[in-house]
C-alpha cells in the first residue's frame, strides 16, 4: 500500500517496421525509446536502459508466448519459450533522455521505462504500414497474416 515511488515513471518508444504480406513476419529495423528522467547524472547509463528497454519490450510485442494445451504449460523452458536473440536487435536503435531546464531537479528512474510502449509501438507501425490492426500479443507471423485477411483472432481458431 502507499506510494511506491516518488515521481510517475514516463516513457515512449517509436518503431519502424518491414512486415513481408506473404508469410505475416515481422522485422524492427529502427527503433527509437525515450524517458523523462528529471536530471541526468550519468547520460550512457539512461542511454543503455532506454535502449535495454526496447529491446525487451520486443519480446512481449512480437515472440513471448505461454502456449497452454488443456492446462498443460506446453512451452515451459527456453528452448520452447521464445525472447528475443541479438539477431532481432534493430539495425538502428536510437533513444532520448528527456531532461527538465530546472538545474535543481530531481533525478527520476528511467529503469525499462521504454518497455511498456514498445508493443503499442510496434502495433501502431504494422497498422500504418499495412491497415492491418492487432490487438493480441505476440504478434506473431500467423496473427499478422489473419490481421491481413481481415479475420478476427477469434475467428476459424
Amino acid at each position: 500500500e502507499g506510494k511506491v515511488g516518488v515521481h510517475w515513471q514516463q516513457g515512449a518508444a517509436a518503431a519502424e517496421v518491414l512486415v513481408d504480406l506473404e508469410t505475416g513476419q515481422v522485422r524492427v529495423p529502427h527503433c527509437h525509446g525515450a524517458a523523462y528522467a528529471g536530471r541526468v547524472v550519468n547520460p550512457l547509463r539512461v542511454k543503455q536502459q532506454n535502449e535495454g528497454g526496447v529491446i525487451y519490450g520486443l519480446g512481449p510485442a512480437l515472440f513471448e508466448e505461454l502456449v497452454y494445451n488443456d492446462g498443460q504449460l506446453t512451452n515451459p523452458n527456453l528452448s520452447d519459450y521464445m525472447i528475443p536473440s541479438l539477431l532481432d536487435v534493430p539495425d538502428r536503435l536510437t533513444s532520448t533522455a528527456v531532461e527538465s531546464d530546472d538545474p535543481h531537479a530531481e533525478m527520476h528512474g528511467v529503469g525499462e521505462m521504454s518497455l511498456p510502449a514498445g508493443a503499442p509501438a510496434v502495433a501502431s507501425a504494422i497498422a500504418r504500414a499495412t491497415g492491418a490492426h492487432l490487438r493480441r500479443v505476440p504478434m506473431t507471423a500467423e496473427r499478422v497474416l489473419r490481421a491481413l485477411e481481415g479475420l478476427d483472432e477469434e475467428e476459424d481458431a
